[in-house]
């Protein structure tokens, strides 16, 4: 959906790094959750 690998993918759930910025927004739209909540630790 995003044009990234699996292995961004993995790096990603494992909180090696972030995706880029510019797919913040979209990912939250596909999660239906809010930009907030994507980087809430809790």
């Amino acid at each position: 959906m995003f044009g990234v690998t699996y292995k961004s993918v993995s790096k990603w759930e494992c909180g090696i790094c972030l995706p880029d910025a510019s797919l913040f927004v979209p990912l939250c739209d596909i999660l239906d959750i809010q930009l907030q909540e994507l980087f809430d630790e809790s």
